[in-house]
């Protein structure tokens, strides 16, 4: 009877905390797409945002693996139980509302792509890749949030996870090249942490490593409180299972958790790990903005100059080769 009784009690505090509706930013990509299908097979209501329309004359493909275009990958994941897509974009406040109206949480999965052709932000980036560009990392990783949270301060959802990286050693390689590369996409993706941490919102911030589509070996490491760990890879799936997860747990509020590999200490799901997780305890620098803009600057002068040299060497063997003929 006592057994029966506990289970009981278990099986209530699981369903209070499990949500019933979640909004879902980034639905299409490699990683949100992953989330909305771990949400709905849970059973759980997930509301997507999307930028444009499904086309009338898009079939929906059996799996991800057919799909090939994002349209399709929207008309897959509108194709399974409990999943409605809600039109707009994070510089749109109506929509916004629509979206964040009568959810419980809300799962970030945007990020901002690189510029094509990624010289851009290397030569005269205020030029050829202003901050003022709808898809520069400022408005999608800092300013998108920042619309996000002005939205869920005036609805019921008062949760929010958030996807970002490892963007508190602005000197590290990783952020170099990224920050050099994609506009600063590290340094604002950190900014965009720190709105989180002064919204008075229930944040969970998620730092996974490099994400690739499958892992052979999967051991589930994670460390709470933003504590380092060394970059390994992880599945799109893994961090799909702890965005997810993380919603189930009462004491996983106001936390900064990083998630890689462990192939040492690794467990075989989130599940233990997410139990002894604590809130964030240290004071996490303020911004690191201006840290980044320097490093990347160093980083982008050291890419263009190889650049330059490897052009340099290009010319003189065609100039030797012409020579010789």
């Amino acid at each position: 009877m006592k057994t029966f009784l506990l289970f009981l009690l278990y099986w209530s505090l699981s369903e209070a905390l499990s949500p019933r509706t979640v909004a879902i930013i980034g639905p299409t990509g490699r990683l949100g797409r992953q989330i909305v299908q771990e949400l709905s097979a849970k059973g759980i209501s997930t509301r997507c945002l999307l930028r444009h329309e499904i086309p009338a004359s898009t079939s929906s493909p059996k799996s991800l693996e057919e799909a090939q275009s994002s349209s399709e990958i929207a008309a897959y994941l509108q194709s399974l139980p409990n999943v409605t897509f809600v039109k707009g974009d994070l510089n749109d406040m109506a929509s916004l509302r629509r979206l964040l109206e009568g959810c419980d949480a809300c799962i970030a999965a945007h990020g901002a792509s690189a510029p094509k052709p990624f010289w851009r932000s290397l030569i005269l980036p205020n030029i050829f890749y202003p901050e003022t560009l709808p898809q520069h990392p400022k408005q999608v990783n800092y300013q998108g949030l920042k619309n996000v949270l002005q939205v869920m301060n005036e609805t019921s959802c008062k949760t929010i996870v958030r996807i970002t990286g490892k963007g508190e050693s602005p000197w590290s390689i990783f952020s170099i090249l990224i920050n050099a590369l994609g506009a600063l996409a590290k340094a604002w993706n950190y900014e965009g942490e720190q709105l989180l941490r002064t919204s008075g919102m229930d944040y969970i911030i998620i730092r996974p490593g490099v994400m690739k589509d499958s892992l052979e070996d999967e051991k589930y490491g994670l460390r709470d409180n933003g504590e380092d760990m060394k970059v390994t890879t992880v599945s799109y799936h893994q961090i799909a299972e702890l965005a997810a997860q993380s919603l189930e747990y009462s004491n996983c509020r106001r936390v900064t958790l990083t998630a890689m590999n462990d192939a040492d200490g690794g467990e075989t799901s989130y599940a233990p790990l997410l139990a002894r997780v604590q809130p964030d305890r240290r004071v996490f620098p303020v911004s690191l903005l201006e840290e980044h803009r320097k490093a990347a600057r160093v980083g982008g002068l050291a890419i263009v100059t190889v650049l330059v040299l490897i052009a340099q060497a290009a010319v003189r063997l065609v100039l030797q080769l012409v020579r010789e003929f």
